[in-house]
């Protein structure tokens, strides 16, 4: 639905921007009330945040927006457009829901000079859709944080809604495809996440398909995953292609029982058809039952892949399997390093004997570990703790990789209950493996996530952000939590954490966690 505001004067008001003017450079405005046309705002039922801004100019200009905060400045989100025109059409994101906002805009001439400025407010609806968590912010030092909003993947309890909070906790940004003809039991699994084209993307399970959308929520593409059924976890490689974990329609163990979760295969994004096929029953031992055992079921969840990623230095993929360990696999389908405890592999179908694809772990020092406890996953070293039920592994800048360590059955039941951010060093041509990092062992089961859950490493800042996804409560509430944790790498000082107790009923908080710019850079 359209409606007609005409600005409310601003006088002179300045407002910061990422891409802003430094305030001494900005000359005094000249107010020439150079707009000739009503403002025309279209809210969005799918992003009720969101608003478009129709609106003409007396000259062509630049044009900024910032959505003033209701906590000062450092809440304004603000952003400049890069096209210089008379007729404008400017999606405006960052709003607070039941609130009057107020959006100011600033033209700005080739000179880069701020020539007008006024401002427009908008309404937005009062109700949040149900079944959010309840959040709670711990502590934000917003100066030492890396920028941006965080994304949440949200679970909660029903379809899953994606939302976006800013550093006190207040939800500026979210889509809601509750009424979508399409799109209206969205479940997707590891979340939503920004492509290159600043667009977001996800799968959805019950559909089978994944889809591109604008901040809007309007879809731009979707592509149908014929023959295999999505779940978990859809990565675009640097050619815009679509890697994403998947179930096989007819895929059977070797024992004849049916399979799931355990093919990976890529999307061309263009011409829309799978160009590629990773089947790892091929590739691994899919009689390795020492994590869990599945063998007597009619479907058989033996790998569990939750996660793939693209190694651009070798044309590889990375893929994550919660109950078998992070394996790399070239074009090939072949493995080029096992990393998980050494206990129980076997061989692949074709007969290859998968032991001398484990890496070795080091010490502190860089020499090899060889005690068969620590390898087996029996013992923990006082340097190295393997993997285990992993998610979300990232290549780091350095190589290295960075994953959550769920610690689900560590050390087989007899370990601590933690989760870790751990970053590994792979020496891939001496097959060794050394931890260099990691954070969240001393939090214990406060932060303890058996499922699910994110770890991001952010390179501007050199923080890394831990979401444990799926903290249990044990307590007759039955109110699980998640949380967002950002440290700095260095000293481990927490700079930010969210809290996020899930709705009576519900399970799972949140799956993946993104900090980011609600503009794409």
């Amino acid at each position: 639905m359209k409606k007609s505001l005409l600005f409310l004067p601003l006088g002179l008001l300045f407002f910061g921007c990422k891409k802003d003017l430094k305030e001494s450079d900005k000359p005094a405005v000249q107010n020439l009330n150079i707009v000739t046309t009503p403002i025309a705002f279209d809210s969005s039922d799918i992003a009720p945040l969101t608003t478009q801004l129709t609106f003409s100019t007396s000259e062509a200009v630049y044009m900024e927006v910032s959505v003033l905060g209701k906590h000062g400045t450092d809440t304004d989100i603000s952003y400049r457009f890069d096209t210089q025109d008379r007729d404008h059409e400017l999606t405006v994101l960052g709003l607070y829901p039941d609130y009057l906002n107020t959006i100011a805009l600033a033209m700005i001439n080739s000179e880069g000079n701020i020539i007008d400025l006024d401002t427009v407010q908008v309404q937005t609806k009062s109700e949040l859709p149900e079944n959010l968590p309840e959040i709670t912010i711990k502590t934000a030092q917003k100066t030492a944080m890396a920028d941006g909003l965080t994304l949440i993947s949200n679970y909660g309890k029903g379809m899953h809604v994606p939302f976006m909070i800013d550093h006190h906790g207040d939800i500026r940004w979210y889509l809601d495809y509750s009424g979508h003809p399409e799109l209206n039991n969205l479940f997707y699994d590891c979340g939503i996440e920004r492509l290159q084209n600043g667009n977001m993307y996800f799968g959805n399970n019950n559909s089978s398909h994944i889809y591109e959308v604008d901040m809007r929520g309007e879809i731009v593409n979707s592509w149908p995953l014929s023959g295999y059924f999505f779940h978990h976890n859809v990565q675009d490689k640097p050619n815009g292609n679509l890697l994403v974990t998947a179930s096989k329609s007819g895929s059977l163990h070797d024992n004849g029982n049916g399979t799931i979760e355990d093919y990976v295969v890529e999307l061309d994004r263009n011409g829309g058809g799978i160009i590629q096929e990773w089947d790892l029953k091929e590739s691994l031992d899919e009689y390795r039952t020492v994590m869990r055992d599945e063998l007597n079921e009619s479907t058989i969840d033996w790998f569990h892949g939750n996660a793939v990623i693209y190694d651009a230095r070798d044309n590889t993929i990375i893929v994550s399997g919660r109950t078998q360990g992070l394996v790399k696999l070239d074009y090939n389908n072949n493995v080029k390093w096992i990393l998980g405890p050494h206990k129980a592999w076997g061989t692949d179908r074709a007969g290859n004997d998968l032991n001398q694809y484990l890496l070795t772990p080091l010490d502190a020092s860089g020499n090899r570990i060889t005690d068969v406890e620590v390898l087996d996953g029996n013992i923990p070293h006082a340097d190295f703790e393997w993997n285990w039920f992993q998610h979300a592994p990232e290549l780091m800048p350095n190589g290295h990789i960075i994953l959550f360590d769920n610690g689900d059955r560590r050390e087989w039941d007899n370990g601590g209950k933690y989760s870790r951010a751990v970053e590994f060093n792979i020496d891939e041509e001496a097959m060794t493996v050394q931890q260099i990092w990691s954070y969240g062992q001393n939090r214990g089961t406060e932060t303890f996530s058996f499922i699910v859950s994110d770890v991001d490493y952010l390179p501007k800042e050199n923080h890394v952000l831990f979401a444990p996804g799926c903290i249990r409560d044990n307590t007759s509430q039955g109110r699980n939590e998640g949380r967002v944790i950002e440290v700095d790498y260095d000293t481990q000082q927490v700079l930010f954490e969210a809290q996020f107790i899930t709705p009576p009923g519900g399970f799972v908080a949140l799956h993946r966690a993104e900090r980011m710019t609600i503009y794409a850079d």
